[in-house]
């Protein structure tokens, strides 16, 4: 379902063929957004918006609610913080059932969903399946002043509970800056029930879920692709002031000050390598029931995943590979890329578009058409005046309905419907006419059958009906044609 589209198809530098108009963010920072967004699950395409300042299809949001969108076949390029959805959110905003498919450029803070994410501000439920990167050099750390990641760039939210929950990245996360993330480029609040299966390179700090995180605890997360960097690089995070738990990475990892699961953390609990999964057939240890579920692998490995997400397809080799790269989600937008380091022929064959047949189906209901004729009379006569008085006209009536024509198009292609009275030939001095002969029907598509368009003709008779015959007799005929 889409509610915007250009005809334009946006290429990761921005170019584009076809024509784009450039697309103002909803919201800013002096005019807030303040209210609810409920998209209804439909999909918003031919987003193009550069060098905002807060930059998405919303761009300063305050106290709102965001929701249930998708944003594909777009490019959203800023200058401070920059996301698919939602630039900058504050002030306990909840941004909840979004995915984003636009590619997202720029920064230094920039996310596929949103770029800095404040305030006891949450995303849940989120995806982001578009590429993200930046070409900032910004030096990061404990500092939430820059971040790049999958989901959110700066984190920096206070959250009571998991700021960011139950979201997934898909694709690529690069940037030449610090704090690189998966899922998170820098978060000072919780990250929980979350993975990542998307190449991510940065500076330093750079991790498959979150690069800096000065913090609270990453727990039930997972890892599936590589994670490179010059320094503090971690499978699931570069460096940590809080524990990671419940939480694996088989993705590679390189860099100085690197590890499988962190470059530097405050502590690691249950957590996993690819090797430690070998010939797993449960659950592994501290990996609650109520979150994880196992998902058969060769006849090596098996992975886990969450069972509140929609997982990639985790199939792998006897080496404990994925067999194929996890693209098993959604249908995808065009403008989404190959995964870092992949590579396929394009080929393509051109066959016209097939015309619609055009449907004709119409109903038409008719009322009884039955008419009563009272025939006038010369009156009463006056001897006094020598003349009838109380003369009357022959009058026609009918029951509520009985002379009324209704006409539903249900065609996929507007109607005229033409509305006639033809009498027969012993009944000539009978006349009938429509109040309107002519009734344009449109199209049904886009309708429903209860609200399919409509039209009605109502019939009336003049003239003298000269007959004393019982019962009731055709005097003429009711057609519909239609143009």
């Amino acid at each position: 379902m889409y509610i915007m589209y250009t005809g334009a198809l946006i290429s990761a530098d921005g170019t584009y063929t076809g024509s784009v108009t450039g697309f103002s963010p909803i919201g800013t920072q002096n005019k807030p957004f303040k209210g609810t967004f409920d998209g209804n699950n439909y999909t918003i395409c031919g987003v193009y918006v550069t060098n905002a300042p807060n930059a998405g299809l919303f761009g300063y949001v305050n106290s709102a609610t965001i929701r249930n969108v998708t944003v594909a076949n777009s490019y959203v390029q800023g200058t401070g913080r920059v996301g698919g959805i939602c630039g900058y959110a504050d002030n306990s905003t909840a941004i909840s059932g979004c995915t984003n498919r636009a590619y997202v450029v720029g920064g230094p803070i920039a996310g596929g969903i949103c770029g800095e994410l404040a305030d006891h501000s949450t995303v849940s439920a989120c995806g982001n399946e578009g590429a993200v990167s930046s070409t900032s050099t910004a030096a990061g750390g404990a500092t939430p002043t820059v971040g790049i990641g999958g989901i959110c760039g700066v984190v920096n939210s206070g959250a009571d509970s998991a700021a960011i929950q139950n979201s997934y990245n898909f694709y690529a996360v690069s940037a030449t800056c610090d704090n690189v993330g998966g899922i998170a480029g820098y978060s000072s609040a919780a990250i929980e029930a979350c993975y990542n299966a998307g190449a991510v390179s940065g500076k330093q700090y750079v991790g498959g879920i979150c690069g800096m995180q000065n913090g609270k605890q990453i727990q039930n997360v997972y890892n599936l692709e590589s994670v490179s960097g010059t320094s503090y690089v971690g499978g699931i995070v570069g460096y940590a002031e809080a524990y990671v738990m419940s939480a694996y990475s088989i993705g590679s990892v390189s860099g100085q000050d690197s590890g499988d699961i962190s470059g530097s953390s405050h502590g690691e609990q249950d957590v996993y390598t690819k090797d430690d999964l070998k010939k797993s057939t449960q659950l592994p240890s501290g990996f609650s029931a109520s979150v994880w579920e196992m998902q058969t692998g060769g006849a090596e490995y098996a992975y886990p995943t969450l069972i509140a997400l929609l997982n990639p397809n985790l199939g792998c080799d006897e080496k404990g590979d994925l067999a194929v790269y996890p693209i098993t989600l959604v249908t995808q937008e065009p403008n989404v890329p190959l995964p870092e380091g992949s590579s396929a022929d394009v080929k393509v064959e051109y066959r016209a578009a097939v015309t619609p047949s055009t449907v004709y189906s119409v109903d038409i209901r008719w009322g009884s058409m039955a008419f009563v004729y009272t025939a006038g009379s010369v009156g009463t006569w006056n001897p006094n005046t020598h003349a009838y008085e109380g003369q009357t006209s022959g009058a026609w009536t009918c029951a509520q309905g009985a002379n009324v024509v209704t006409i539903i198009n249900h065609s996929n292609t507007a109607l005229t419907a033409k509305l006639s009275y033809q009498p027969l030939a012993n009944y000539t001095a009978v006349q009938g006419a429509f109040n309107n002969t002519s009734l344009p029907l449109a199209s049904a598509v886009g309708t429903s059958q209860a609200n399919a368009p409509t039209v009605t003709g109502t019939l009336t008779l003049q003239g003298d009906l000269n007959s004393s015959s019982d019962g009731q007799l055709v005097v003429g005929k009711v057609s519909v044609a239609f143009e």
